[in-house]
């Protein structure tokens, strides 16, 4: 695929008239106005370079390029300028992130070698990206196969959590799935801090003392402090610190932020956390949401509102058709578990729910060699 370049050509055919010296392997398209170069640069693909000449005073290519930065930061920038015209190149170095300058009167060649150089700047910001995102996802999945073998019930919950929370994501149309699929991921991650005797007694919804009631209530910050350092996850931490605020400021963090000052992703875990709740004590939906609706002053009415639709109006029966009942020499990774994987004495080892990862593969074979693993696996 040849690399695409975008010359703003704002000085009446002047840049344009350089297209004939990129080579074949680039692809230029030239545009005579700011306005229809930004709309452009919007679209995919996405040009590797943008050259700009200066223009005049209120069509600026200085003005543009600076705007281009804001739109697409890891598009490379080059500002076309004459020679004696250095206070628009010390403008342009000290405001708006222009990678290279080239004079107006510069040879074929050395204007094609400053493109490429250009285009090996993009490439190295977009492999750098790339290996970020991946650094990124592959931190996550960690945290959450820790999680899952730390406190395989919690776990179990946030998968749940994460799937209604995607419904509703989608019901309310927002953009930011990605951001609050992870807040359910990770909400419950403050349960690994927890003395596994204190955990044990919240599984088995045991009476908790004053004290033991206050280290639980706490795990929402414990949570939100642990991963708020974590780039890109600033937001998420946000959610997770406000989950179990009610929407009429009472509840927990004890301050003065209520209603829309709430973060909406704290707001939409509250309502779905509660709901769960709900149908862990044997409610069915639509009774859970029923009863969720006198409770005055709890929740967001919109979020509220939009779980009814999607997880009770719009509801559909899960397939069990595919379900396979497995030896655990059998399980593959990405299966999904359908009933508890437990030891024969009744201990929890994986959570129904859970997707079967690398990670959980080799702790079932680990309980399978020690022979205390019940099976079969009910698996889909």
């Amino acid at each position: 695929m040849s690399t695409r370049i975008l010359l703003v050509d704002l000085q009446g055919g002047s840049l344009a008239a350089r297209k004939s010296d990129l080579g074949a392997e680039f692809e230029a398209v030239v545009v005579t106005q700011p306005v229809e170069a930004a709309a452009l640069m919007g679209q995919s693909p996405p040009f590797a370079v943008v050259v700009c000449n200066c223009g005049d005073a209120e069509n600026g290519g200085v003005a543009f390029l600076s705007e281009a930065f804001g739109n697409a930061p890891k598009t490379t920038r080059i500002l076309v300028v004459p020679r004696d015209r250095a206070e628009i190149i010390f403008e342009a170095v000290n405001r708006d992130h222009v990678f290279a300058f080239v004079p107006e009167d510069s040879s074929p060649d050395s204007f094609l070698h400053t493109i490429e150089s250009a285009a090996k700047q993009h490439a190295a910001l977009m492999s750098e990206a790339d290996l970020l995102e991946k650094t990124f996802n592959g931190s996550l999945q960690l945290l959450t196969e820790v999680l899952a073998l730390a406190a395989p019930t919690q776990f179990s919950r946030s998968q749940k959590l994460r799937e209604y929370i995607h419904q509703v994501g989608i019901e309310m149309k927002l953009d930011n799935l990605w951001e609050l699929e992870t807040a359910a991921m990770l909400a419950p991650l403050g349960y690994v801090t927890l003395p596994p005797s204190l955990l044990k007694k919240v599984n088995a919804a045991e009476e908790l003392t004053s004290d033991e009631q206050q280290v639980v209530a706490r795990l929402p910050v414990t949570t939100s402090q642990l991963i708020a350092h974590l780039p890109r996850l600033e937001r998420v931490a946000e959610m997770i610190r406000y989950q179990n605020k009610d929407y009429n400021g009472k509840g927990f963090p004890s301050d003065t932020v209520l209603g829309e000052q709430i973060p909406q992703g704290g707001r939409i875990l509250k309502v779905l956390n509660d709901l769960l709740d709900l149908e862990a004590k044997k409610k069915f939906k639509p009774t859970a949401m029923t009863m969720m609706k006198d409770r005055f002053g709890s929740y967001d009415p919109v979020v509220l509102d939009a779980a009814h639709t999607c997880l009770v109006l719009k509801a559909t029966t899960p397939d069990m058709a595919d379900l396979q009942t497995l030896g655990v020499a059998d399980v593959k990774a990405g299966q999904l578990l359908m009933e508890n994987a437990e030891t024969k004495d009744g201990m929890i080892i994986l959570s129904a729910g859970s997707r079967i990862t690398k990670l959980a593969m080799e702790r079932l074979r680990n309980y399978a060699d020690l022979g205390v693993l019940k099976e079969p696996i009910y698996v889909k």
